[in-house]
């Protein structure tokens, strides 16, 4: 049986934060939900558009030429192809942060993001970049290299209390 899907109660059990959910499928399309209170990072799908509604609250989307600001009620539709941008957080053990790296091709090529300001050697160090991804699936992964060049390696060296867990880290991701 065909039941409705209540968007309203789905959105009021996400809490604080982001969480993205596929409340339906269209063809061979989903529909998310997504409940954020904070800023999302830019991201594109190069080979399919994305809609985006305001149900309540508003929601402001960044492009390169400038952001657009939806309100409750209204609809935007951002066309295929449009960059995104990769950001974080780095961080070492006393050295500071020379160098952060991203592969979008499962480690086998590597790309220098821009680091944010050094705020001292015990501090976290922000880095972001702008990528494009063709369509499938991709293993992104991301390393970070201390002032005296040592770079996280590519399994966790894990202790027994799990202090210090120190890995390249990976998402899988598909464009669309």
């Amino acid at each position: 049986m065909n039941e409705p899907i209540d968007y309203a109660t789905i959105a009021d059990a996400a809490g604080d934060g982001y969480m993205n959910r596929v409340i339906a499928s269209v063809n061979d399309h989903d529909v998310h939900i997504s409940v954020m209170d904070a800023p999302y990072q830019w991201h594109f799908h190069p080979n399919s558009d994305e809609t985006f509604v305001a149900v309540e609250g508003t929601l402001v989307i960044e492009f390169e030429e400038g952001a657009v600001e939806l309100r409750a009620g209204q609809l935007l539709t951002v066309p295929a192809g449009k960059p995104f941008t990769l950001r974080g957080l780095a961080f070492d053990g006393g050295f500071g942060i020379r160098d952060v790296a991203v592969s979008a091709d499962g480690g086998k090529t590597w790309t220098s993001a821009a680091l944010g300001r050094e705020l001292g050697k015990y501090s976290f160090r922000e880095w972001q970049m702008t990528a494009t991804l063709p369509a499938g699936t991709h293993d992104i992964k991301v390393r970070a290299v201390n002032s005296i060049g040592q770079s996280q390696p590519s399994e966790a060296l894990w202790n027994p209390s799990g202090y210090m867990r120190n890995i390249v880290e990976t998402i899988r991701v598909r464009a669309a």
